[in-house]
């Protein structure tokens, strides 16, 4: 419908340069204006390009955004979920590790362990007293 009456308007046009009814200003802007308009419409078609291509672009990016916007809630979901249990874990390794401190603590009596550790402190000054006096000699 559009193209019809463009058409025409343009028919319409060329009878009136043609025709040589009109003054020579008068064809003289006839024929501008339509220069301008036919500069027109291939602005309109190269917008109308650039626009569908861009629209199109920001449909991929749309999606893409989305698309990764999902993968990176579910990966947040998964590392959270990957602290909790991590920290599970350690609360209850400590709490092992304290019942094995306490099984080692108790497993030698201290009273022994002072008294052994006494006599070792003991041997080693005498161990190494005689190196010195062997390394006098």
């Amino acid at each position: 419908m559009h193209e019809q009456t463009k058409n025409t308007k343009y028919e319409e046009a060329l009878k009136a340069i043609k025709g040589g009814s009109s003054s020579d200003s008068v064809q003289a802007r006839i024929v501008e204006l339509t220069k301008q308009n036919a500069i027109n419409e291939v602005n309109l078609m190269k917008m109308t390009r650039k626009y569908q291509a861009l629209d199109e672009q920001w449909k991929l990016l749309s999606r893409d955004y989305h698309a990764r916007d999902g993968e990176l809630a579910d990966k947040d979901v998964f590392v959270q979920q990957r602290i909790n249990s991590l920290k599970k874990w350690k609360t209850e390794a400590l709490l092992q590790l304290r019942i094995l401190f306490d099984k080692l603590k108790n497993a030698v009596p201290s009273h022994e362990f002072d008294d052994l550790s006494r006599r070792h402190t003991i041997s080693e000054l005498k161990s190494n007293q005689l190196a010195d006096k062997n390394i006098k000699l």
